[in-house]
C-alpha cells in the first residue's frame, strides 16, 4: 500500500492521508480494508514518522490476522513507481498496489479484483481496475513481473508511476476489468475532497 506522496495538490505542507475522512483517518480506512484480505507492506515517504506512528498506533488497537510492515522509500519524491519498487523488495508471490487515499476502498473491491485477477485470459500479467473509463485501485501483477519493473525503472528512470508504465512495456499485458461503481474511482487531492 502507497502512503508515500507529497499531497503538493493538496496545498497545505501536510500529509493528506493523516487527514479524517468521515470519522477516520484516510490511511487507516485504506489499510483496514486491505487488512482485511491480505498482508499489507506499508510504503511510507513523506512525512513518514507521523504516518508511522499513526500507523503502529491504529495496529496496536486493532486485531487482524494479516500483518503490516512498514518500509520507507527514500526516494519518494520521484514519484509513485519508486515506492512500489521500495515495497516490491519485500513482496512474495503475486502483488497488489492499493493507494492510501482512496476513501471507498473496501474488502468486497480488494476481493474482487483478486478474484477478477484469478480468472484472467491466459497470456494476461497485471489486473486493472476500471469504473467506466475511469482507472481504480489496486493493480493487481504477478510475481513474474517484479524483476520487469525493476529492469524497465532502471532503464527508463523517468517513469513515474504505474500508467506510465503499463504503457510502456508491451510485456505486462493488461486486462482489464470494471468494477462497475463510481464510488471506487475517488481518490483524495484537493481540501474540497475532504469537506
Amino acid at each position: 500500500m502507497l502512503a508515500a506522496g507529497l499531497s503538493r495538490r493538496l496545498g497545505t505542507g501536510e500529509q493528506k492521508i493523516l487527514r479524517e475522512y468521515r470519522g477516520e483517518k484516510l490511511v487507516l480506512r485504506s489499510l483496514r480494508a486491505c487488512l482485511s484480505c491480505f498482508d499489507v507492506i506499508l510504503v511510507t515517504g513523506y512525512k513518514a514518522d507521523e504516518v508511522a506512528s499513526c500507523v503502529r498506533g491504529f495496529l496496536n488497537r486493532e486485531r487482524f490476522d494479516n500483518s503490516c510492515r512498514i518500509v520507507f522509500n527514500e526516494n519518494f519524491r520521484s514519484g509513485q513507481l519508486s515506492s512500489c519498487l521500495a515495497g516490491l523488495e519485500f513482496a512474495r508471490g503475486d502483488f497488489m498496489f492499493a493507494l492510501s487515499d482512496t476513501p471507498n476502498l473496501d474488502s468486497g473491491l480488494i476481493s474482487a479484483a483478486y478474484g477478477a485477477f484469478l480468472s484472467m485470459p491466459e497470456g494476461c500479467n497485471v489486473l486493472r481496475l476500471f469504473a467506466g473509463d475511469k482507472p481504480v485501485h489496486p493493480v493487481v501483477f504477478r510475481s513474474s513481473l517484479k524483476g520487469i519493473l525493476q529492469e524497465d525503472h532502471a532503464a527508463n528512470p523517468e517513469l513515474e508511476n504505474i500508467r506510465e508504465i503499463l504503457r510502456f512495456d508491451d510485456r505486462l499485458k493488461p486486462y482489464c476489468f470494471d468494477v462497475g461503481d463510481a464510488k471506487y474511482a475517488k481518490d483524495m487531492d484537493f481540501p474540497n475532497d475532504f469537506a
